[in-house]
């Protein structure tokens, strides 16, 4: 079992953890105590860094633990205290697609009641957010959804954390209401450069607004 400190403590990005198992392969795994990498998962891609000399290149879940991918395993061993590094730039990019996301999301549901978001993907570059059609002549006004986004960016909305980060943690962007949600955000909305919209399809009574985001 791993405790997946990034739940608790999303903004820090280094410390120490014990090996408790290496999986030798092709690509090698290193399992852990603790970790504050977070693995792939939730629509938000995998942290980078490094474990000690060794480089990260992939995190994923597995059941009840955490397994980092790495390039090498060489010198290290079980019961070993390591290093740990996140790749800063990498996670606050990541961070910055996940929290616009929730955001749209936000956003698109205070305009059109009818709407909800069932699906987020997160990644840069990739960023869409799918919405259930409960009324299907709804729509999502696109340059209206632009500017509610760009007033709160410009205010700066706080995103916090509520709950227990192991059993039901949210996050919360302002007063929006609060989700449930297992990624990593921007402390507040200020960090964002821009999110906006770039196109809405509707298909199969499902509506995709896709995304980009300035950082």
């Amino acid at each position: 079992m791993t405790r997946k400190l990034y739940l608790a403590e999303p903004h820090t990005y280094s410390g120490t953890a014990i090996i408790t198992a290496i999986i030798p392969g092709e690509r090698p795994t290193l399992c852990l105590d603790q970790t504050w990498f977070h693995p792939q998962g939730g629509g938000q891609k995998a942290d980078r860094g490094r474990i000690g000399a060794s480089s990260v290149l992939h995190v994923s879940h597995n059941a009840d633990s955490v397994d980092h991918l790495v390039d090498s395993v060489t010198g290290l061993k079980e019961g070993m205290t390591v290093a740990l590094d996140i790749d800063r730039s990498w996670r606050m990019l990541n961070a910055s697609y996940h929290t616009a996301g929730h955001l749209i999301a936000c956003v698109v549901e205070a305009l059109v009641p009818s709407l909800h978001a069932v699906s987020g993907h997160q990644w840069p570059g990739e960023g869409r957010v799918e919405f259930s059609l409960g009324d299907q002549t709804a729509d999502v006004p696109m340059d209206e959804v632009n500017s509610r986004i760009a007033q709160d960016i410009q205010c700066d909305l706080p995103v916090s954390l509520h709950g227990d980060p192991y059993r039901d943690r949210c996050i919360r962007i302002g007063d929006y209401p609060p989700i449930a949600c297992g990624g990593t955000h921007v402390r507040s909305l200020g960090t964002l450069a821009s999110v906006r919209v770039t196109a809405v399809k509707k298909k199969s009574g499902q509506i995709r607004v896709s995304y980009e985001v300035s950082t």
